[in-house]
């Protein structure tokens, strides 16, 4: 191999890496700058490339900046993002910064819930995965109302989302249960049929 064992793919990765650690080191600067689509995004890139494992202060900053926004101008689509990337930057777990991330999940967690009657299918199961992934309780899993997206029969991946969602947080929902029950058949042979 005359490429020395690097590939184009991890090269452009390499690439990929150091834009985002430019853009995250330009964070101080942006302050007041900042607005919830920005914060999303680097939020939601910084936790997929695992940022915060070689800048471990990366999330309070994130979350400094996020808390400088009202979460109640955010979109649906927005708090559910931001909500998924800190459930992998900042989970809540006995850290000596718990009290700081105690607060920025309670406040993600009363903005989803002002929302909930208003959330698609898709952005109130990501939020309830981010919230009981996160560790943030089946309190605020609940408060998002998940049953309501299930007359319709939501997508099989939505569906299984909200149900890993109640299982992670501890939820035994029979309502959600009861009007999924006849997508689940379906739902079976779908997963079957994947993994075959």
């Amino acid at each position: 191999d005359a490429s020395g064992g690097r590939s184009g793919g991890s090269a452009l990765a390499g690439v990929a890496d150091g834009v985002l650690e430019s853009m995250l080191g330009e964070l101080p600067r942006l302050g007041g700058e900042m607005t919830a689509q920005s914060l999303c995004v680097l939020a939601h890139a910084a936790a997929r490339a695992g940022q915060h494992r070689s800048q471990p202060d990366l999330p309070a900053t994130l979350a400094q900046h996020a808390r400088g926004l009202s979460f109640s101008t955010f979109t649906s689509g927005q708090l559910s993002m931001l909500s998924v990337a800190f459930a992998e930057l900042w989970p809540l777990q006995a850290s000596p910064d718990f009290a700081k991330r105690e607060l920025l999940w309670e406040e993600l967690a009363a903005a989803a819930s002002a929302k909930a009657q208003t959330l698609g299918a898709s952005d109130a199961a990501n939020l309830a995965l981010a919230f009981a992934s996160a560790g943030v309780g089946a309190r605020a899993v609940g408060a998002l109302d998940l049953a309501r997206h299930c007359d319709d029969g939501p997508a099989p991946a939505v569906a299984a989302a909200m149900l890993v969602a109640n299982g992670f947080a501890g939820i035994w929902d029979t309502v959600m249960l009861s009007r999924l029950q006849a997508d689940i058949p379906g739902m079976l042979w779908q997963a079957t049929d994947i993994s075959a």
